[in-house]
C-alpha cells in the first residue's frame, strides 16, 4: 500500500486504477489528498512550536488493538498538523509501538486520543489502576478523545484524512474556527465513499469522534 499521504502510497494508487482501468480516479483521489494535506498545512504552518499543547497518539491499532500503552510513532495524522507530539524520537519508523505505561506517565501529555478500537481496553485499564490516569493531566482534565481506527488490514485514507482534521481542531481552535468539522468530514467521506451521512454510520457503531469518559 506504501506509507500514508507518501510518494510510494500515490504510485500504489496509480498501479491500482491501471490495473482496473481507471487511471483518472486515481489522479482525482491523489489531487483530493493533496488539497487536504495543502490546507491542513497551510492553517498550522505558523503556530509557533512554543505554544502547541502536548499530544499522543494511543491505544494503536497494530496487530490487534492495543491499550493506552500502544502509541503511535510519526504518526501520519500527527504530521500533517505538525503536532506536537511527545514519541518524537523514540522510533526511525512510522506505526505502532509498545512503551511502558511509565514512559506515558514522563510524557504526561495535554492531550491523549484513542484508536476507538482499543478504547475498551484503556477503559479496562482504567478500572484497574485509576491511580495511573490520575497521573495523567490528559485524563483529569478532560482532555482524551477517541477517533476511528484508520488500519484494519489495511489504510482506509479517508479516515486518517478526517482525524487529522478532528485533532487540528482540537489543537488549533483558532486556525480552525472558520472549520466546521462534521461538515468537511462528511465532504471527504462523500468523496470516497460516496455517502455524506457516514459520521452517523460510525457514530451508531459507537465508532465517531468524541471525548472519552474513562470512568464511564
Amino acid at each position: 500500500m506504501g506509507t500514508l499521504f507518501g510518494e510510494d502510497y500515490e504510485q500504489a494508487l496509480r498501479l491500482l486504477a491501471d490495473i482496473c482501468g481507471v487511471p483518472g480516479r486515481a489522479e482525482e483521489v491523489i489531487s483530493y489528498i493533496d488539497d487536504c494535506l495543502q490546507d491542513l498545512a497551510a492553517r498550522t504552518a505558523e503556530v509557533p512550536n512554543a505554544v502547541k499543547p502536548t499530544v499522543l497518539g494511543a491505544a494503536a491499532t497494530f496487530k490487534g488493538a492495543h491499550g493506552i500503552e500502544g502509541v503511535y510513532s510519526k504518526y501520519a495524522v500527527f504530521s500533517a498538523i505538525a503536532a506536537n507530539d511527545v514519541t518524537t524520537g523514540i522510533s526511525n519508523l512510522a506505526g505502532g509501538v509498545l512503551v511502558d505505561k511509565e514512559q506515558i506517565l514522563g510524557w504526561n501529555p495535554r492531550f491523549i486520543f484513542l484508536d476507538c478500537g482499543g478504547v475498551g481496553l484503556v477503559k479496562q485499564d482504567y478500572t484497574e489502576s485509576p491511580g495511573f490516569y490520575r497521573q495523567l493531566r490528559a485524563a483529569t482534565d478532560g482532555n482524551v478523545y477517541q477517533y476511528p481506527s484508520s488500519t484494519s488490514y489495511f489504510s482506509n485514507v479517508e479516515i486518517p484524512l478526517v482525524n487529522s482534521y478532528y485533532v487540528a481542531s482540537i489543537l488549533y481552535l483558532e486556525q480552525f474556527k472558520d472549520l466546521n468539522f462534521e461538515e468537511k468530514a462528511n465532504e471527504i467521506f462523500q468523496f470516497f465513499l460516496g455517502t455524506d451521512d457516514y459520521l452517523k454510520v460510525l457514530n451508531g457503531a459507537g465508532l465517531g469522534y468524541g471525548k472519552v469518559d474513562l470512568g464511564a
